[in-house]
């Protein structure tokens, strides 16, 4: 479920480079804990080691193998606009977050320097550049920026970007915040961090990227419509919490039946969601795929409304934005119509020949997966978060008892979600990248938490 974004127009990159901060500065924070070791300390006096400012365990993106490792005790986190990839955040001041840009034609670092530089002088013009600087980072060329920021209302800012250049139309931004208070402070774990940064050989992710499509695919041959339909149950209830507080609800139905003559599964997926305490998100998906896998049929409607049935403002009418999506496969092509409240979308793809799960398939699966022992796949899936047809990645870890862990990366430039399911694949729980915790729960449970909210 997302609300589409609009994104604005750039000149070589996606988004203005001195306005990505824009989010990390003043957003919302949606946090979950990385189990990385104990709180941070203030770096001791002299020049500290790696192993006194980094986490041990290295974090890892899956498009491009970009790889670092945290500051040490660090929390990571992602903002509800989901701009970066990951973002980690200490000492409840300083952040440090990973963002990928593409250009649409190729560019050299002199450029990328250059347009970083005046667009910050744009967007801050009191801003002061405290450092620029170019280097090698994973054996890449790179910039090393910062800047800081004048605000008599928050005080003074620092930041910092290290910004590598993949090829010559990807670019990483590695970006660093903290209080001008606490610069000198913080700034060694970005510098430390920078220099952590890996990037995987490409023949390799290649390697793997096959490899893992092709355990998938050798694993879906005996997928048929008998066993998925072993994953049919009766309907399934929800609870989504937020920070241990009911923000949610989700309700689940599935079964066999005909649809336009063709005999399958449809699944029905409808939630609400309190965004904030002045709105909800309500969202109804349908879907269904023939048992002969010619057909898949789809359609998301959601809508953002206010909270309450009038508006604080009795001068103004409530406003309701509505999303709707629909999809249709038939045969290898699937066409995906998309309408927001500012603009149409009509999307064509042909179906990959190896490894394609159809909208059913990918809601049911997780519950199928093999997981008497640790094993990675990835299929092609439609995406309906960002409308595009991804790879999609699996990993499964068993976690005793026949309980295992399922961490689900809808693509390889996107942040794995994480579920827990029972032995007889029943949902445990599931731990949404936005930070929201997704529990199996009772109908009259459900009611009774919402009629007590009132």
């Amino acid at each position: 479920m997302q609300n589409p974004r609009h994104p604005m127009p750039f000149q070589p990159f996606q988004r203005p480079l001195a306005l990505l901060i824009a989010a990390a500065a003043f957003g919302l924070w949606l946090s979950a804990a990385l189990p990385l070791s104990a709180q941070n300390q203030p770096p001791a006096s002299g020049e500290p080691s790696a192993q006194e400012l980094l986490a041990p365990q290295r974090w890892q993106e899956g498009a491009y193998g970009l790889s670092l490792r945290p500051p040490l005790g660090a929390q990571m986190a992602q903002l509800a606009a989901d701009e970066a990839l990951v973002r980690f955040t200490w000492q409840d001041r300083a952040s440090i977050e990973l963002l990928i840009r593409h250009s649409k034609t190729e560019v050299d670092l002199e450029t990328v320097q250059k347009e970083a530089l005046n667009q910050f002088a744009f967007a801050y013009p009191s801003a002061v550049v405290l450092e620029d600087v170019t280097l090698a980072l994973a054996n890449r060329p790179a910039v090393k920026l910062y800047y800081r920021v004048p605000d008599p209302k928050r005080g003074d800012w620092v930041l910092g970007q290290g910004l590598i250049l993949i090829d010559p139309v990807t670019l990483a931004v590695l970006q660093f915040r903290t209080s001008a208070d606490h610069f000198e402070q913080d700034r060694p774990y970005f510098e430390a961090v920078l220099q952590s940064v890996e990037l995987a050989d490409p023949q390799e992710l290649d390697r793997q990227r096959h490899m893992r499509i092709a355990q998938g695919e050798l694993w879906r041959k005996d997928l048929t419509p008998q066993k998925l339909r072993q994953a049919l149950g009766e309907p399934q209830w929800f609870r989504v919490l937020k920070d241990g507080r009911d923000v949610g609800f989700i309700r689940m139905r599935q079964q066999s039946e005909k649809v336009l003559a063709e005999p399958g599964i449809s699944i029905e997926v409808q939630s609400r969601v309190q965004a904030t305490p002045e709105e909800v998100i309500d969202s109804l998906g349908e879907y269904f795929a023939s048992d002969d896998g010619k057909t898949e049929l789809w359609s998301i409607r959601t809508t953002r409304r206010p909270a309450r049935s009038q508006p604080l403002d009795q001068s103004q009418e409530p406003q309701e934005l509505t999303w709707v999506e629909t999809g249709v496969r038939s045969g290898a092509t699937i066409t995906v119509h998309r309408q927001s409240p500012t603009d149409i979308k009509d999307l064509s793809w042909q179906m990959p020949t190896q490894g394609y799960l159809s909208q059913v398939e990918l809601l049911l699966l997780p519950a199928l997966l093999p997981h008497d022992q640790a094993t990675e796949m990835a299929f092609y899936a439609y995406y309906a978060d960002e409308g595009r047809l991804t790879l999609r990645t699996f990993r499964v870890q068993p976690l005793g008892n026949g309980s295992y862990q399922v961490h689900d990366r809808p693509a390889p430039d996107r942040m794995e979600e994480i579920s827990v399911y029972d032995a007889q694949g029943r949902l445990i729980q599931r731990q949404t990248v936005n930070g929201l915790l997704i529990v199996p729960a009772q109908p009259e449970q459900i009611q009774q938490i919402w009629r007590a909210r009132g």
